[in-house]
């Protein structure tokens, strides 16, 4: 199963943008890059979770299937497994930030 990726500047237009999506993050902290509306933004749609808590975290909010969900970990280790899962609960609009934080660290350094 092919995975939808987005790097750090899709993302970060997400949050500039103030798009209505759910992060589900998995033992990750960006909140130090955003301040402001931005920063409240993502605060709004943060959702804290584990490879276990994702789905029915999500499945609780009764979000329609075609929610934008992005899940974010530390090094893209978990990450896809989340997105899996998430896509066999019937979500089809599942993204997967490329390379985790480290990699949007990266991306974001030039």
């Amino acid at each position: 199963m092919e995975l939808n990726q987005i790097g750090f500047f899709q993302f970060d237009n997400l949050v500039q943008g103030r798009v209505p999506f759910y992060l589900l993050d998995l033992d990750t902290s960006i909140s130090a890059w955003y301040k402001g509306m931005a920063a409240r933004h993502l605060e709004n749609i943060t959702v804290p979770c584990t490879l276990d808590t994702a789905v029915p975290l999500v499945e609780e909010k009764k979000l329609p299937f075609h929610f934008a969900l992005v899940v974010l970990d530390k090094d893209e280790s978990q990450a896809p497994v989340v997105a899996q899962k998430l896509e066999a609960a019937g979500f089809t609009n599942v993204f997967v930030v490329k390379g985790g934080i480290l990699g949007m660290e990266k991306e974001r350094q030039g």
